[in-house]
């Protein structure tokens, strides 16, 4: 995930965590229904500075995918090894995470959240997913601060979970804190 990782606390072999969790599906064009299992590695936790600028390093957050099948008696099989299906980009501001999957009207969204919450500028994206072709595309901002939406009463919109209340109707929660208020103490 970050080869020149330097180290630290953790050691030389740090473990990183995986975060996130959601669970979703697509139909193959056998009509099968695969299911995969959408994660976050949590590399933000790793930081260094550049021993050769001096400059500070993350490592990436990428969303990985993982295709498994549970069997009757519970237990989950991993088919094949996980796949980056997204990795967070410079105007991600440093991460990716709280991942979400929406289906509607033929087509999967990939909903998630990008930036430091602890500011006005965390912000959830939408875009559309394959989970067959393992690609996302037309990433868009759903929702930020600055939204209308939220009548400038609240910062930092994200991790995002939906539930369907009617035909192309979802009903959206996600944690913000209030304007004026510190996010660590007031988030909800």
């Amino acid at each position: 995930m970050a080869p020149d990782y330097p180290g630290g606390p953790a050691g030389e072999n740090s473990v990183v965590g995986m975060i996130d969790g959601h669970v979703a599906a697509a139909t193959d064009s056998e009509g099968r229904e695969r299911t995969f299992l959408l994660t976050k590695v949590d590399g933000n936790g790793l930081q260094w500075k550049d021993p050769a600028t001096g400059q500070p390093r993350k490592a990436p957050t990428p969303i990985l995918s993982h295709e498994f099948r549970q069997d009757a008696d519970g237990r989950i099989e991993l088919l094949g090894p996980a796949k980056v299906l997204l990795t967070n980009g410079p105007h991600h501001d440093g991460l990716i995470e709280g991942q979400f999957v929406v289906h509607e009207n033929g087509q999967s969204y990939l909903i998630y959240s990008a930036g430091f919450f602890g500011n006005s500028q965390y912000r959830t994206y939408i875009a559309k997913l394959d989970l067959l072709s393992n690609s996302v595309r037309d990433e868009r901002i759903l929702i930020d601060s600055h939204s209308s939406a939220l009548g400038g009463q609240w910062n930092g919109p994200g991790h995002p979970a939906f539930v369907r209340v009617g035909e192309g109707l979802h009903a959206m929660s996600l944690h913000v804190w209030r304007n004026g208020t510190e996010y660590s103490q007031y988030g909800d």
